[in-house]
């Protein structure tokens, strides 16, 4: 959902240019709706630019992309986890995506404890270029709320009360006016830290 907010500013226009640049917004693009067999098109095509090396960090994270629509969480991790702090900055996609896309690996892996220091890096400034707007504007207000949303689950899951609450007080001041479909993740974050809090004090 979150990389159906991103792509969509971005496409259908970018989606009909055939440079490097566009090739990897129609590759992400195309890898987000679920049509892998474009996606992989599109990499395909990249991969043979004389200029694919300025976008190397980029081409990892289509790749990234495409294998967690395969549902192959471990190749996302393997891919991506060496670009989520450091290396090359990625051009196109930035780094807040290769951050969620290895938080959400871990999860569903069953990694809580290395899925919650993935999602503290979507919240966190670090390392984050200032060359790209988009980034630092944008992306991280459309993960900002979320990634929290994730960490308060994932604390009160691991019983780390103290945690899951101090996620949870930013969640409840910067989630103020989600729309209709997202209103239930309120509720199960206050009623996920409401249980961790019931277990610590029984």
């Amino acid at each position: 959902m979150l990389a159906k907010e991103l792509v969509s500013e971005v496409c259908p226009a970018a989606c009909s240019d055939t440079t490097t640049t566009g090739l990897i917004i129609r590759g992400v693009s195309a890898a987000v709706a679920g049509d892998i067999i474009s996606a992989r098109q599109a990499l395909q095509e990249v991969q043979a630019h004389s200029d694919r090396k300025r976008f190397a960090a980029d081409i990892l994270a289509l790749e990234g992309w495409i294998a967690s629509r395969e549902n192959d969480w471990q190749t996302v991790i393997r891919t991506l986890k060496p670009a989520r702090t450091r290396g090359q900055q990625p051009r196109v996609v930035g780094r807040l995506p290769v951050r969620w896309l290895v938080a959400e690996a871990y999860e569903r892996l069953g990694d809580p404890e290395e899925a919650a220091v993935a999602y503290e890096l979507v919240v966190s400034p670090s390392r984050l270029s200032v060359w790209s707007s988009l980034e630092l504007e944008y992306q991280y207000v459309i993960f900002y709320s979320f990634a929290h949303h994730r960490l308060v689950l994932l604390y009160s899951k691991m019983g780390r009360v103290e945690d899951a609450r101090r996620h949870w007080e930013i969640f409840a001041k910067t989630f103020t006016n989600p729309d209709p479909e997202l209103v239930p993740m309120v509720e199960e974050a206050r009623r996920a830290l409401e249980e961790a809090e019931a277990k610590v004090s029984s």
